[in-house]
């Protein structure tokens, strides 16, 4: 190769690996690796009065006379170590807060009441009920081994209160995933999991519907193993 094109292709190639680097290599903020800043600002604008944002610092406003604060890892310590939170979004018509936090590589979510500041992970963004009473959340395992977990809370005036806690405690693989709100007392979610001798015997995993009702004792949850509802297969 002539030795100016071998020259100039390899300034090109440092061009562009250079423009590839993450912003922190320009002096930025590790954090906003880890939060969309542009969602943010939108949101935080649109909620100005409650949520306020100063460097790497949130600011939530309460009732209670004190902000819920969340402030970020400091820079400079192991990357294993770093926390970052970001506003996600209000809810007004019960004065609750949903903040994304992001440990290395790991995303959750944190619901504040914005009446005591109270806070608990609900580890994704819920679903609502159509009479907005309830807040559900289904969340993945991580792979086969991982459980997956169906959580519900009654939220009311920037309360909340646990009403399900749904982990299977036997060694059978489950994949729950959310569907619909049926109505304001059923929910439709769908079950991956193992086939039985009964169920798809010619398949090694099937998938099922599964209804959780609201019933007088609480929540419950059904599965559907019906054959003509199973469907065999991967997913």
């Amino acid at each position: 190769m002539h030795k100016k094109l071998y020259i100039a292709l390899l300034l090109t190639f440092a061009m562009l690996f250079a423009a590839a680097l993450p912003s922190v290599a320009n002096g930025d903020s590790i954090h906003k690796q880890y939060r969309d800043e542009i969602k943010e600002t939108k949101q935080i604008n649109k909620y100005k009065k409650r949520v306020k944002r100063i460097g790497d610092t949130l600011y939530l406003k309460t009732r209670s006379g004190t902000d819920a604060i969340f402030k970020d890892t400091p820079e400079g310590i192991s990357l294993l170590y770093i926390e970052t939170h970001q506003f996600m979004y209000y809810l007004p018509d019960h004065d609750l807060y949903f903040i994304k936090i992001t440990f290395y590589e790991v995303d959750g979510v944190l619901m504040v009441s914005g009446k005591t500041g109270e806070k608990t992970h609900i580890g994704d963004l819920p679903t609502i009920s159509p009479d907005k009473k309830w807040l559900l959340t289904v969340l993945l395992g991580d792979d086969m081994t991982s459980k997956s977990t169906i959580n519900m809370w009654r939220i009311s005036d920037g309360e909340f209160a646990q009403v399900l806690e749904h982990e299977p405690k036997d060694d059978i693989y489950r994949q729950f995933s959310f569907v619909r709100w049926q109505d304001d007392k059923t929910i439709v979610i769908s079950e991956f999991t193992e086939t039985t001798k009964d169920l798809c015997p010619d398949s090694n995993f099937m998938t099922i519907p599964v209804f959780i009702k609201l019933e007088k004792d609480g929540w419950k949850i059904y599965e559907d193993l019906s054959p003509e509802t199973a469907k065999c297969g991967s997913q």
